[in-house]
C-alpha cells in the first residue's frame, strides 16, 4: 500500500491523457438527428437513412418559417429575401438558400438554407441557427420566425440539454456543503470531485470509442445524464469511504492499513450498488429508441469508471495526503 498508492495515480495520469483529449471529441459522434430519437426499424428511420444519401455529409439543412396572423404580406416577403441574402453572410452556412416560397395559403414563408457541420458536431450547428434567428427577427414587425428541420431539432436539443453543466455545478456544491458540515474540512470535499472529474473524462473517453468505431449511438441527452450520473454515484461512493476511513484511523495509527481496513469494510456494499445501478441501466438497450438503446450502455460505462475510480483513485488520494486533509479536524 505503502507503494502501490503512487502506482495507482500515477496510472492514472498515463489514462488521463489521452482520455482528456478523446473526451473533447465526443460532441463529434453525437447524432440529434431525427433517426437517433426513432425506433431502428421505424419507417421514418429507413427515410432518413435514405434521404441521407442524397444529402452531403458535412451539411444539414436549416428549414426557415416566417408566419403572421392573418397572412404574409408582400412587404414580408421582401423581408424573407433580404434575409435570405443576410444568410449567404453568415459563417456557417453553405451555399445560396432555396426560396422564400410563400405557402399556397398564404399563411407562411419558408427558405432552407445549409448550413455546415464542423469539428464541433452539433453545438456548432447551434450557433449557427442561433445567428440566423438573430438575422430573421430582427425589424419583424409582428412577423413570426422559427427555424425546424434538422438543424433546428439539433439546436432545441442542445439547448434542452445544455442544463448539465449547471446542475453538476449544483451538485458538486451541495456534496462540498454536506462534507464540510460533516467533516469541518475545506480540503476534504476537493478529492471527491477530483476524481469524480477523473472518471467522467475517462468515462467520455469510452464512450466515444465506442460509439466511433462499435456504433453506439449517443447524443447530447446521454452526455447530460452521463454528467450527472457519474457525479451523483461517484460522490456518494466517495463518502462512504471516507466515513470507513475516519472511523479506521481512530484506531490504527498507520493511515496504510486504515485504508485497507476501510477498503474490506466498504468495497462490497461499493461494488453491489455500482452492480446493480450497471446492470437496470443496460437493461435499456431492450429500448425500441436508438437514443434510449444507446443511454443504457453509455451510463453503465460511466458507473463502473467512477466505481474504479472510488476503489483505486480516491484511497491512493486519501492516504498520500494523510491525516492533515481533515483539518481542522483531527482524525
Amino acid at each position: 500500500m505503502r507503494t502501490a498508492k503512487w502506482v495507482v495515480v500515477a496510472v492514472w495520469l498515463v489514462v488521463l491523457v489521452p482520455a482528456l483529449l478523446l473526451a473533447g471529441r465526443l460532441g463529434d459522434v453525437e447524432e440529434n438527428d431525427n433517426a437517433a430519437w426513432l425506433p431502428g426499424n421505424a419507417e421514418s428511420t429507413a427515410v432518413v437513412e435514405r434521404a441521407a444519401r442524397f444529402q452531403p455529409g458535412d451539411t444539414v439543412p436549416a428549414i426557415v418559417i416566417y408566419d403572421r396572423p392573418g397572412g404574409v404580406t408582400d412587404a414580408d416577403l421582401a423581408k424573407a429575401r433580404a434575409d435570405a441574402e443576410a444568410f449567404t453572410r453568415l459563417d456557417g452556412v453553405v451555399g445560396r438558400p432555396q426560396g422564400p416560397v410563400r405557402s399556397d395559403d398564404g399563411a407562411a414563408i419558408q427558405t432552407v438554407v445549409q448550413v455546415h457541420k464542423d469539428s464541433e458536431g452539433w453545438a456548432g450547428i447551434g450557433r449557427i441557427v442561433d445567428a440566423i434567428t438573430a438575422v430573421g427577427r430582427a425589424d419583424a414587425n409582428g412577423l413570426g420566425f422559427h427555424v425546424t428541420g434538422p438543424a433546428g431539432q439539433a439546436s432545441d436539443s442542445i439547448k434542452a440539454f445544455s442544463g448539465g453543466g449547471g446542475l453538476t455545478t449544483i451538485t458538486a456544491v451541495v456534496v462540498v456543503v454536506i462534507l464540510l458540515l460533516t467533516y469541518r474540512s475545506p480540503i476534504l470535499p476537493l478529492l471527491p470531485l477530483l476524481t469524480a472529474g477523473v472518471a467522467l473524462v475517462t468515462s467520455e473517453a469510452v464512450i466515444y470509442l465506442l460509439a466511433e468505431h462499435a456504433g453506439l449511438t449517443v447524443n447530447t441527452q446521454t452526455s447530460f445524464i452521463l454528467t450527472v450520473l457519474v457525479f451523483g454515484a461517484a460522490t456518494d461512493y466517495a463518502m462512504l469511504l471516507i466515513s470507513r476511513y475516519r472511523e479506521e484511523l481512530r484506531v490504527h495509527a498507520d493511515r496504510h492499513e486504515a485504508m485497507a481496513k476501510a477498503l474490506r469494510r466498504c468495497g462490497p456494499a461499493i461494488v453491489a450498488s455500482a452492480a446493480t445501478v450497471a446492470v437496470s441501466l443496460l437493461l435499456l438497450m431492450l429500448a425500441t429508441l436508438n437514443s434510449t438503446q444507446g443511454l443504457g450502455p453509455a451510463c453503465a460505462i460511466g458507473i463502473l469508471v467512477g466505481l474504479v475510480a472510488m476503489v483505486t483513485l480516491m484511497p491512493a488520494l486519501l492516504v498520500i495526503g494523510g491525516r492533515w486533509i481533515f483539518w481542522p479536524a483531527r482524525a
